[in-house]
């Protein structure tokens, strides 16, 4: 795998986790088995707003050269990943959020493991 391939697939992947905390924030809240409250409906979308945000730099991302800003990205996105991946991790397994909240571990650790790879192991080349 490449970083272009891996920044089209991670934003393909967090376009869709976003359109759907916007458009059906009350089902997924109650599939993680929280009570959709309004304000809990309102930061959902609100952050969701931030998620497509996101995807829309790795999309970016992933057509631009090799440089030191997409290096920087990398190295964000591994950050982000991981820290995500560990307040998943302590939801499911301090039973917070149902067992839908695996899906989220699976997801960000994948995240996680892809950045790093590149940002650890094969380091591309900038400009």
């Amino acid at each position: 795998m490449t970083t272009k391939g891996l920044f089209t697939i991670s934003s393909i992947m967090i376009l869709l986790i976003g359109l759907a905390w916007i458009l059906m924030p009350r089902i997924l809240l109650s599939a993680w088995g929280l009570e959709a409250t309004d304000a809990l409906i309102y930061m959902s979308q609100r952050f969701a707003a931030a998620v497509l945000g996101f995807a829309v730099i790795l999309w970016l991302a992933g057509t631009s050269y090799k440089s030191n800003p997409r290096r920087a990205i990398v190295g964000g996105v591994f950050f982000v990943s991981t820290l995500v991946l560990i307040f998943s991790l302590y939801g499911v397994l301090s039973k917070l959020i149902s067992g839908w909240g695996w899906g989220a571990v699976v997801g960000k650790a994948l995240l996680s493991l892809g950045f790093g790879y590149f940002l650890f192991i094969k380091r591309e080349p900038t400009a």
